[in-house]
């Protein structure tokens, strides 16, 4: 049975998918966030149209949508020869139904022989992307302009988040959004992944996920992960949060009244943070494979049933998970990569990228899968004047491994000296660093 079509949330997305279904190269938004023209041209010559490809962006899209059967009206399109949203996502909906598509169905570009090497393929194109301090002002006037359909949540850097990650995500390495009963998630490769946001200003140590009947079918059909950005939120007196409703009223979207508790009238509905900053910090990437690691992830409390409260009509929400940082870092985590203060991967005179594990009774055990450091060979030798024996891999830019640093006095290869596990771990006195 084919899949419902999922609308795209942005034309970002829409031309990112568009161009995926006829490998034609990533796709991005000129100026203004308008689409270019080479995205029309590239779905007619990627589903062998006979339209002419000099007419304006208006009249090809209208030449296509007919020879694909789609529906062309004066909601496709907008002054200044522009494409709306909804007209990218009228070809797009066609273009997935043609023929020469849906014999194929929407792919990735390459194949993953496990879901680690999945999340190191994510975390490839997401590390760059995220960097640097994030402007309110400046993320909310990109999806808006972008027709994003959640630019105007008042946590805005969750949304800003998926807004730059999935078309990226398209764009590099295939895939597209999945629905799972009527649960829509991010992304899907060979698992299905969903994006997520963690202010760590708020101090929990816990991230809501999805609604429990998807994440159960998912985990069931593929295994199921989560893609966390956590990082600091800069709050202000509640100007930013002013500036918002002001960029709402002007859009003419009108607040929808807040439902208070029964009998109370005089509390205020809580209000949501006034935050102009976000500074992501982290990529976390965790993921449940199969029932016995969900029933064991439920066991351990990794996930935690999280009952929502009722909607702004007074309607109930259905029941979600939730996902506790400190025990799921323990048995779900496949990979992790800090960014405060880090340089682009790759460049020189900058921190590198590594994998830091740590020795124990039953091997190498990975205390971080991706953390920058300045000096890996000093930062080893530190950690070994504290007691611990450390071996730090440097990562390439492609995410291969490099050079490696094991601690003073130890062979690379340890289980020379014990041949079967549990080892036994030469003893290393404290020093002080010199």
């Amino acid at each position: 049975m084919s899949q419902r079509f999922i609308p795209s949330a942005s034309k970002l997305e829409a031309v990112a998918r568009i161009s995926n279904l006829t490998r034609s190269g990533p796709e991005t938004l000129g100026p203004g966030s308008k689409e270019r023209k080479s995205v029309l041209v590239n779905l007619s010559r990627g589903l062998s149209l006979a339209v002419d490809e000099s007419l304006s962006k208006p009249e090809l899209g209208e030449a296509i949508a007919r020879e694909i059967g789609a529906t062309w009206d004066r909601s496709c399109w907008s002054a200044g020869s522009t494409i709306t949203l909804v007209g990218l996502d009228r070809l797009l909906e066609a273009a997935e139904r043609h023929g020469s598509i849906a014999a194929v169905g929407v792919s990735s570009h390459a194949t993953y022989s496990s879901p680690r090497a999945e999340a190191e393929a994510l975390m490839n194109v997401l590390v760059p992307l995220v960097r640097g301090e994030w402007d309110g002002r400046t993320c909310v006037n990109q999806m808006r302009e972008a027709e994003f359909t959640h630019w105007a949540q008042d946590k805005w850097a969750g949304w800003y988040f998926e807004f730059i990650a999935l078309p990226e995500l398209i764009n590099r390495l295939g895939g597209g959004p999945r629905k799972v009963v009527n649960t829509t998630f991010d992304y899907v490769l060979r698992s299905t992944w969903d994006l997520k946001a963690h202010s760590e200003s708020g101090g929990a140590a816990e991230a809501i996920l999805n609604d429990q009947e998807a994440v159960r079918r998912a985990i069931d059909e593929g295994g199921l992960g989560f893609i966390v950005l956590s990082g600091r939120r800069v709050d202000d007196g509640g100007e930013f949060r002013a500036w918002q409703r002001r960029q709402r009223l002007a859009a003419g979207k009108k607040p929808k009244p807040r439902r208070r508790a029964a009998g109370d009238e005089t509390t205020e509905p809580r209000q949501a943070p006034s935050s102009p900053t976000f500074v992501p910090t982290r990529i976390e990437i965790f993921h449940i494979g199969d029932e016995n690691a969900f029933n064991h992830a439920l066991q351990t409390r990794a996930l935690k049933q999280y009952k929502q409260g009722r909607q702004s009509s007074g309607e109930k929400r259905k029941p979600k998970y939730k996902l506790n940082f400190s025990t799921a870092r323990e048995s779900l985590l496949l990979t992790s990569v800090t960014l405060d203060h880090v340089a682009p991967i790759g460049t020189k005179n900058g921190p590198t990228l590594c994998r830091l594990e740590y020795l124990t009774t039953n091997g190498w055990a990975v205390g971080h899968a991706g953390i920058a450091l300045l000096h890996p060979a000093r930062y080893v030798e530190r950690l070994t004047a504290r007691g611990k024996f450390a071996r730090c891999t440097e990562l390439n830019p492609d995410l291969s491994e490099g050079r490696v640093h094991v601690s003073p006095n130890l062979p690379a290869d340890f289980s020379i000296l014990v041949p079967d596990p549990p080892y036994r771990i030469p003893r290393v006195g404290k020093t002080r660093p010199a």
